[in-house]
């Protein structure tokens, strides 16, 4: 069985919602596939919103079930789920569209927003965060940006650019 998760409403009209409808059908395609998006993940009883951006971890890690062969992640914090699956011998793919962190600073600064994202900016949150990413089998990115931002931040696993 495979296993398609993501914190993302699938098939939203939205970019993330396209490109999750589109690699969700792809995954079903080669075997049975268990679907946790945020429909579900919400409904777990280990859901807090209190927890964000960890609560979609703690969820996921809830209501995972039985042997997963390949698991793809599209965007999200899941490397607590990332290291328990491997530790499965589950393969893993994650599709990230990395942002270069001090852009997104600058960008927010320069509309007078603030940047209260903790996880990007705090080193301890930042490795819990990434780590997933970092220990996934094969990293795909949109583009050679997102690539490179990937790399720059510390990943230096296979990394494969499959434009959206």
């Amino acid at each position: 069985m495979n296993l398609y998760l993501t914190a993302d409403t699938i098939g939203q009209e939205s970019g993330g919602g396209v490109v999750t409808k589109n690699e969700c059908g792809a995954l079903k395609t080669l075997d049975s596939t268990m679907i946790l998006g945020r429909e579900s993940l919400q409904k777990s009883p280990k859901f807090n919103p209190a927890n964000d951006p960890w609560c979609w971890d703690q969820a996921a890690l809830e209501e995972i079930s039985g042997q997963i062969k390949l698991c793809h992640i599209y965007a999200g914090t899941f490397s607590d789920t990332v290291a328990k699956l491997q530790g499965q011998g589950t393969k893993v793919t994650i599709t990230c569209a990395a942002h270069d962190i001090e852009l997104s600073r600058k960008a927010h600064e320069e509309l007078g927003m603030a940047f209260p994202y903790s996880h990007l900016t705090e080193l301890e949150l930042w490795e819990k965060y990434s780590r997933g990413y970092r220990k996934a089998d094969v990293l795909i990115c949109p583009s050679s940006v997102a690539a490179e931002t990937c790399r720059k931040q510390g990943c230096n696993n296979r990394i494969e650019i499959i434009p959206h």
